[in-house]
């Protein structure tokens, strides 16, 4: 979450936060730090006509319609235009739910927005070539674990958070027992800052989805 606000800061008046039930109180968070944002409850319905809906193209259709009654013997050429109050849209949804409403939005929207998921998005996941379907969006995504995909050292996502957290756990744990006071180190979860005695610090970085991942 301190990452996606990281993200949002800067455009947060151009910024859309699509979130599912589930993510209420991420939404709730979001919002209260910036109250200009605007957001929707994505309501579980057709994915396509949601997203027709939210971008105003369904709106666009209507007003074509109406233009074209006024005159209806004269041919008009007509694509119907996204809401142009909107640059980023941001993601919090169950993990099943990116694989619709992901594609539903970029159907609808083309290029013209940039797309961020949160780390749910990974957790319906199981193999790296299904990142593919993220290609060209964002997600929160350690650079050690990047790398590994890349590297094909990690070929199987299932289960990829849980997993990362305990080789994180463990990891910790080993520095504790060695009796290391502090360290930085580069975990599968993010850039973890540890002090003895006190909770360790992870810095989670945002990252853009590259074909270039799986097919190099």
């Amino acid at each position: 979450l301190e990452t996606i606000a990281v993200e949002i800061n800067d455009t947060s008046d151009s910024t859309l936060l699509i979130y599912s039930e589930g993510f209420t109180n991420e939404q709730k968070f979001l919002t209260s730090q910036f109250p200009e944002i605007k957001s929707i409850l994505f309501n579980k319905s057709d994915p396509q006509l949601f997203a027709a809906e939210t971008l105003g193209i369904n709106s666009s259709n209507k007003r074509f319609k109406k233009i074209t009654r006024l005159n209806p013997n004269q041919k008009l050429v007509f694509s119907a235009r996204p809401r142009g109050d909107v640059q980023k849209i941001f993601l919090l949804l169950e993990p099943t739910q990116f694989q619709s409403v992901l594609p539903a939005f970029r159907y609808h929207g083309g290029n013209k927005f940039q797309y961020v998921n949160f780390i749910s998005s990974l957790e319906a996941l199981n193999n790296a070539s299904q990142l593919l379907d993220f290609e060209n969006s964002s997600v929160t995504l350690s650079e050690r674990l990047s790398q590994n995909i890349r590297s094909k050292k990690i070929t199987s996502l299932e289960g990829i958070i849980q997993r990362s957290m305990l080789h994180d756990w463990l990891l910790l744990e080993i520095i504790k027992q060695a009796g290391i006071r502090s360290a930085n180190i580069d975990g599968m979860t993010g850039t973890l800052k540890f002090q003895r005695n006190s909770c360790t610090k992870r810095n989670l970085p945002m990252q853009k989805i590259n074909s270039n991942w799986i097919n190099s």
